[in-house]
């Protein structure tokens, strides 16, 4: 598992992908914490995650930014990582799935009559 210093750095960049907005941001729907524990069993991935975390832990906002955006330019396998367990982790929190994509839940539908698009019908014979 992540230290405190780990995850106070791992929420300011997750902030950087999915920044407050007029929707909750990364740290505020507590992704920190769900990437730490989807980490916490993968020795390995925990392992390579911390190695890319590492090089952040003592810059200052705006050197994380410039770190993290050269990361992104050189399609460094660290963001890649970082990035996929951030939007994976926020869109299964309800500040990612309600508030910002507006999911209210399963409805249940009185009827469906399947693909409305032409290509997609049954030819009769």
């Amino acid at each position: 598992m992540l230290n405190a210093s780990e995850m106070n750095t791992l929420a300011a960049l997750s902030d950087f992908i999915i920044p407050r907005s007029d929707t909750p941001g990364a740290s505020d729907a507590g992704v920190h914490f769900i990437i730490d524990s989807v980490l916490a069993g993968q020795t390995e991935r925990l392992a390579s995650f911390r190695a890319g975390l590492r090089p952040f832990l003592k810059l200052d906002s705006a050197k994380r930014l410039e770190r993290l955006t050269a990361l992104h330019a050189g399609k460094d396998p660290f963001f890649r990582m970082l990035k996929d367990l951030t939007v994976e982790a926020y869109y299964s929190t309800r500040e990612g799935l309600a508030t910002e994509l507006g999911w209210t839940g399963y409805t249940p539908q009185a009827e469906y009559k399947g693909c409305t698009h032409p290509e997609h019908q049954w030819k009769k014979a």
